[in-house]
């Protein structure tokens, strides 16, 4: 599914503008990192979306369906008048996992809380629980079958994200907002999330992912987008962000570069004949043992010339 979002602007009660004409393309099968400072309006635009809040005016055009079509128009657009059945068919198409879990957790139990979603959109049981049987297993290592009785308000942070999580991703919609959703998740879960969005996006699913953990979106993201003060300030491809230009950009967002960017936007700095295949390589080292291995490498090189 193709999701256009045009000129979006949502201002609070007393007039102040806290979404301020954002526009946004995500392409079938495309995962977009938005990063950028608390406060900036990440949030409030992920929920925005999904029209869990309501914005002031701006349009979000949804077609190319290619997961979901029963029961759908060929298009969608939903603007601020947009009630009843369009908004229904929007939250059936983009599914969005809010940044706090006890916000969204209100069933009796987590079988109930994961299969609320999927009830309400005319998704069978046995279709919903096959997937979440799937996904907990495969990817998040999540034992919820033994925790299905369990009041979810009672689980530990990591299962309550989890079960929430479960819950959002079982509805299978073409678009999933996942705010922080990677935030708290052991290493094992980390990972198995990753695998995960690697596996939807080859069956042409979509994700706008809210993080602060730039690592984290080098691994999934093909484009990472920046917000401030409620405007986008730079929309680049992974390869472009994970540069000279792109960190300097992510920093005027309030998001800084893990150790080992930093490290090699440094040397950039200090060495300017370091070139940007060089750079590259630094940029994605798995290691400071790697970054000081091509580093050494590097100074030979300069030695021998």
């Amino acid at each position: 599914m193709r999701v256009k979002i045009d000129n979006l602007f949502l201002k609070r009660e007393g007039g102040e503008v806290l979404l301020k004409g954002i526009s946004l393309t995500i392409s079938p099968g495309e995962i977009v990192g938005l990063i950028g400072d608390s406060g900036a309006g990440k949030s409030l635009f992920s929920q925005a979306i999904g029209r869990l809040i309501e914005f002031d005016h701006g349009v979000i055009k949804l077609d190319q369906f290619s997961r979901v079509k029963k029961n759908l128009p060929e298009k969608l657009i939903i603007d601020s008048h947009s009630k009843g059945l369009q908004l229904h068919f929007l939250r059936k198409l983009v599914n969005v996992y809010i940044q706090y879990a006890e916000i969204q957790l209100f069933n009796e139990t987590v079988e109930k809380e994961i299969l609320y979603g999927p009830e309400n959109f005319g998704i069978p049981s046995e279709e919903a629980l096959s997937f979440v049987n799937r996904v907990s297993e495969r990817y998040f290592n999540f034992p919820w079958k033994k925790l299905k009785n369990r009041i979810p308000l009672t689980l530990s942070t990591g299962e309550k994200k989890k079960t929430c999580l479960l819950a959002v991703l079982a509805i299978q919609g073409e678009l999933a907002v996942l705010d922080e959703a990677e935030s708290g998740l052991d290493h094992n879960s980390l990972v198995g999330l990753l695998n995960f969005l690697n596996s939807e996006k080859k069956k042409k699913k979509s994700f706008l992912i809210i993080s602060h953990n730039l690592t984290f979106l080098k691994q999934c993201a093909d484009r990472i987008v920046g917000i401030k003060n409620g405007k986008i300030i730079f929309d680049l491809p992974i390869r472009g962000f994970f540069s000279e230009t792109g960190i300097e950009l992510a920093r005027a967002t309030g998001v800084y570069p893990e150790f080992i960017s930093e490290c090699a936007l440094e040397l950039k700095k200090i060495f300017s004949d370091l070139s940007d295949e060089l750079f590259l390589r630094l940029i994605n080292a798995k290691s400071i043992e790697v970054v000081c291995f091509e580093l050494d490498h590097f100074l030979e090189e300069k030695k021998i010339n």
